[in-house]
């Protein structure tokens, strides 16, 4: 198993949500979950913490591909999923690496 699918499998919150890994290497990953009714807020729509949660996701995963790091992460959403069941996913647009730190840079 390759480190970003060992993570995760590893990740407590991960499974709790459950997210699923469309695509993970060094300094790229690709996330998603179902805004299930338990996400909902008072609006009825998809709840800021199951966004920002796969957001911090794909973050990690990315990151963590290479090194154990641990970090901040920021993200941003244009659009919130207006249903249940409908799909939210994560992938920040690109992250570089200078010497022991990360950079993210996001849409």
């Amino acid at each position: 198993m390759d480190r970003v699918q060992e993570i995760f499998r590893g990740d407590r919150l991960i499974q709790e949500f459950g997210m699923k890994l469309i695509e993970g290497r060094e300094g790229y990953a690709k996330v998603s979950a179902v805004v299930e009714d338990r996400f909902l807020n008072a609006h009825a729509i998809g709840h800021g913490v199951l966004l920002f949660a796969v957001a911090d996701a794909a973050f990690a995963l990315s990151v963590n591909a290479a090194v154990d790091a641990v970090g901040s992460s920021g993200a941003s959403t244009s659009s919130a999923p207006r249903s249940p069941e409908r799909r939210c996913s994560a992938n920040p647009a690109s992250f570089t690496r200078e010497g022991s730190r990360w950079y993210a840079s996001l849409p």
